[in-house]
């Protein structure tokens, strides 16, 4: 990562709202593949 990225220009770019720009059909896929990501990273940790 460059040095001279500011605080405040890290925190936009790791709070961008990428799937914004997606069509809904493919940015509802998306959001169920995270959704199911998060379940399966959290079932494994409560394991």
């Amino acid at each position: 990562m460059n040095q001279n990225m500011s605080a405040g220009r890290f925190l936009r770019y790791a709070l961008y709202n990428w799937t914004r720009e997606m069509p809904a059909g493919c940015r509802l896929v998306t959001m169920t593949g995270v959704v199911f990501q998060g379940y399966a990273f959290y079932a494994l940790l409560t394991r």
